[in-house]
């Protein structure tokens, strides 16, 4: 049954959506399984927010998807809502990853897609295992621009597809609000004390200095890019190293506001 299918699917999604170790990363992955023509629509089942991708294992097995010939693209969203709405921890930013199989044949969603979209919370729908094309004159109506979706017709196209929507919804944040500072060492100081000296990376803000202070201004910067600071210093007159000594370190680099350190 094409439901097993999806369980697999949905099992692989939440596997890349938790598995990213990068630092600063920490999601969490909720289910909503729906289908039926309950009237006001309402999931079969939902489970809440988790990191471990054993709950979503242990969630899938025990709920098999075979009894429900239903599409209710309304109940899905609804439960999408309610679990958005019911999380304890409201600091993350919400999307919904959408998978259906078929063409709704009771609520075609675009009532709480909207709700969903004035809640800030993205909705990318996709076809999965369907004849190419068939449904995806229903689905864009609930995507997050009322416009956008996407057909995975075979295991390989459907890889391709959520890697993409992974990557547009890990990219599609804010801008950076930060400054940061680095304090030189007693041995160092700016090669002139202007800031001729710093070259920073197009698009990575702007710098100061003051005395021996370097403070980075990264506000309105793109977030998951690489910014980089090239800054030229020189030995302070009387310093002496020994051809096997280390210079001190500068104090680390970190945010004013010490939401971001460094060694």
């Amino acid at each position: 049954p094409r439901s097993l299918l999806t369980n697999d699917v949905v099992y692989g999604i939440s596997q890349i959506i938790l598995g990213n170790s990068q630092p600063g990363y920490d999601n969490r992955v909720a289910l909503v399984a729906f289908g039926s023509s309950a009237d006001p629509p309402s999931p079969i089942w939902t489970l809440n927010f988790t990191n471990n991708p054993t709950d979503i294992e242990s969630a899938l097995f025990n709920n098999p998807l075979t009894l429900d010939n239903r599409t209710n693209y309304g109940a899905g969203l609804q439960g999408a809502i309610n679990l958005i709405n019911g999380r304890s921890d409201k600091t993350r930013k919400p999307v919904v990853i959408f998978l259906s199989d078929g063409e709704p044949n009771d609520d075609y969603g675009t009532t709480r897609a909207q709700t969903l979209r004035n809640m800030k919370a993205k909705v990318y729908p996709i076809a999965i295992y369907t004849d190419p094309g068939a449904y995806l004159g229903y689905l864009p109506m609930i995507s997050h621009n009322g416009a956008t979706a996407y057909n995975a017709s075979d295991t390989e196209t459907f890889e391709r597809i959520i890697l993409q929507v992974v990557d547009e919804i890990i990219r599609d944040q804010p801008p950076i609000s930060i400054s940061l500072e680095d304090t030189l060492s007693s041995h160092f100081s700016f090669l002139s004390g202007n800031v001729t000296d710093v070259t920073v990376s197009p698009g990575g803000g702007s710098v100061s200095l003051s005395g021996d202070k370097l403070t980075w201004n990264l506000s309105g910067c793109a977030k998951n890019t690489v910014h980089t600071l090239l800054v030229k210093v020189k030995l302070k007159p009387g310093t002496e190293l020994s051809a096997t000594g280390t210079p001190p370190p500068n104090a680390p680099l970190q945010a004013t506001d010490a939401s971001i350190g460094s060694t």
